[in-house]
Order: C-alpha cells, then sequence, then structure tokens
C-alpha cells in the first residue's frame, strides 16, 4: 500500500509566548486551525524587525478583555518604535521568501528570547 491520497504533515518550530508562563518552544503544523488555538480565535499578525519573523496574536483580544501579554508587546512595540499592547497568548513564526510559515532557525529563537527576557 502506498501514500497515494495522503497528504503528508508538515511540522514546524514556533516560539510560543502565553501571556501568563515563560516562552517555550512549539512544533505545529501550519495551519488555520492549529493557529487558532495558540492564540485562542482569529489572529491578527504584524512583521518584525527582524527581517523574516511574524508575530501572531489573538485579533480580538481587546474585545475579549484577555489578559496583557508583556512580552509579545515588547516584540510588538519595537516594531512600532515604542506603542503597541499585546493581549492574550501569540507565537513568533519565520515566514519564507513566498509568504508561507517555517520553522524558526536557532539564531531566531536567541534573538528573540534575549529581547523578552
Amino acid at each position: 500500500m502506498g501514500d497515494a491520497g495522503v497528504e503528508k504533515m508538515t511540522l514546524i518550530r514556533i516560539l510560543t509566548i502565553p501571556h501568563d508562563k515563560p516562552e517555550y518552544l512549539q512544533m505545529i503544523e501550519s495551519n488555520l486551525d492549529d493557529i487558532k488555538k495558540i492564540v485562542g480565535g482569529y489572529f491578527g499578525e504584524s512583521g518584525l524587525f527582524i527581517k523574516g519573523l511574524m508575530l501572531r496574536y489573538n485579533d480580538d483580544g481587546l474585545i475579549l478583555k484577555l489578559p496583557h501579554n508583556p512580552k509579545a508587546s515588547i516584540l510588538y512595540a519595537i516594531e512600532r518604535n515604542g506603542g503597541g499592547h499585546i493581549v492574550g497568548n501569540a507565537f513568533v513564526v519565520r515566514i519564507n521568501e513566498i509568504g508561507d510559515d517555517v520553522s524558526l532557525t536557532d539564531r531566531d529563537i536567541e534573538m528573540i528570547r534575549e529581547l523578552i527576557k
């Protein structure tokens, strides 16, 4: 029996930044369901100052009165030159040149953790 008609799952490495505990590495499938599970609903995104990195967060977080996420807000504020307020859970992913989600590199993770410590 072959794999005909079976889609292979591709996992990517992201850095999840919960609002209430330390950040951690996570392997996910790059699909809308997994993204929505992490952030708790519909997501917004913002490109970061490190080329190719994207911050994703709950787009309805303020309306839902989710708790402030200080670490994700730091990343968002750096991109916005000081402004920004992220609430709820968030995560960082790398985006390739054609716009697909790909795994963070070890260097990406090191840089992000240095900024939000």
